[in-house]
């Protein structure tokens, strides 16, 4: 079987090549605003709203609303899909282990595209990974055509273990846009040194991309923000969202205007989501109780979702919040997706245990009244992972998850769901 995964890496590999920037002898001060970078967005812009306006490519494609398999196991580990939508097609990018004498390879990154007919326009192919390092959390973003792919590496840079964000950019065709390599997070116009992880990207609403990180300062890992071309290029400099003495994990980024950033504070006791509002020079924090969250942008502002108590708590631009969840049970992993009218929130519900998981979505009008629930899957242990929801045109979405029966091998599946 380790052959069948080479033979899928044709001429979409892409290999890691050695960073050429000059890194910095010293630590930058990098609290925010950056002096070389101007992150307000433009009056009269409404960001990326996540709206298709011309969803004929997708909608009127789509051969079923099934549940169908995007990447079997057999006996490969297949894991946390991350997924983006270029009006009639669907990017998807996730972590893969092939079995080896020792158990299962470091985990890769693979890639491809799909049409919303299901067939491959770009055939799953290995993106980054070698035998010595470990390639985790894939996160990937649209923009002309061409697909943004970002990830965590655990290596060996300058004589030690650390953690980088790498990405590369790849076309429709499978070309090579920006090859695999470490994060061009500038800083003063050098590469930092220091270290990178846990990336979320999206698209940029004038063209190119947002990646969202935490960076290692001063032993405390802060969120950060960079632009980047479409070629890749950065776009000015990275900076701090916010600084602070706390643990800042997992951000992301929603195009509002103005501009949404939040992420997972681990260091307060109850854990806390933070949502920053990012206005010119001006960034405004509202925290919350909570562990896992998303955000997503609409014309009206941004939706979030965090769990929280055994519950998922749902906020529309306007403030209002609905609690969904099930007594006794666990509420997890929140996705959010804004469609014409309608707004999609999945999440995996469990017992804490290995009993029965279920993805559940909710459905919103755009004025944040719940409409309805329902139940997209179940199964006893090993369902759900990343779930993720992404808007494809009209009110139909498209959700993927993972699913293995034990803990050798695990499945990717994705499913359309017409709102409408």
């Amino acid at each position: 079987m380790a052959e069948a995964l080479a033979s899928r890496v044709v001429s979409l590999v892409l290999l890691l090549s050695a960073c050429t920037g000059a890194p910095s002898d010293s630590v930058p001060d990098r609290t925010h605003p950056s002096t070389t970078t101007d992150t307000s967005i433009s009056a009269g812009e409404t960001g990326d709203t996540g709206v298709t306006t011309d969803p004929s490519g997708c909608v009127g494609a789509i051969p079923t609303f099934d549940a169908f398999p995007i990447a079997i196991a057999a006996p490969y580990r297949n894991y946390d899909v991350a997924h983006a939508f270029d009006d009639d097609g669907l990017w998807l990018a996730w972590n893969s282990e092939a079995p080896n004498f020792f158990g299962y390879t470091e985990p890769i990154i693979m890639a491809g595209r799909m049409g919303c007919d299901l067939a491959w326009t770009l055939a799953p192919t290995q993106v980054a990974g070698n035998p010595s390092e470990s390639h985790l959390s894939p996160t990937v973003a649209v923009d002309a055509g061409a697909a943004l792919i970002a990830w965590e590496v655990y290596h060996n840079r300058d004589g030690g273990g650390v953690i980088d964000v790498f990405a590369g950019i790849v076309d429709r065709a499978g070309g090579v846009v920006f090859a695999p390599d470490r994060m061009p997070i500038t800083v003063g116009g050098e590469l930092t040194v220091l270290e990178s992880r846990m990336p979320t990207a999206v698209a940029h609403p004038d063209g190119g991309f947002y990646v969202a990180g935490a960076w290692e300062e001063a032993d405390i890992w802060n969120a950060f923000l960079l632009q980047l071309d479409a070629s890749g290029a950065p776009v000015g400099d990275a900076w701090t969202v916010l600084p602070g003495a706390r643990s800042q994990n997992y951000p992301d980024v929603a195009t509002t205007d103005p501009l949404t950033v939040a992420w997972h504070d681990i260091m307060n006791l109850p854990q806390q989501v933070v949502f920053a509002t990012i206005d010119g020079a001006t960034v405004t924090d509202e925290r919350t109780e909570g562990n896992d969250f998303d955000i997503a942008a609409a014309p009206e502002g941004a939706w979030r979702a965090w769990s929280v108590l055994l519950t998922i708590r749902v906020q529309a631009p306007d403030g209002s919040i609905t609690n969904l969840g099930t007594p006794g049970l666990f509420e997890d992993e929140p996705s959010i997706g804004v469609g014409d009218e309608r707004v999609a929130v999945v999440w995996l519900r469990h017992d804490g245990g290995f009993g029965e998981q279920t993805i559940e979505l909710a459905s919103f009008d755009r004025s944040g009244n719940l409409l309805g629930e329902q139940r997209l899957q179940a199964g006893d242990g090993g369902l759900g992972g990343a779930v993720e929801v992404t808007h494809v045109g009209q009110d139909v979405f498209f959700v993927a998850w993972e699913e293995g029966t034990d803990f050798s091998s695990s499945s990717l599946y994705g499913q359309f769901v017409d709102l409408k």
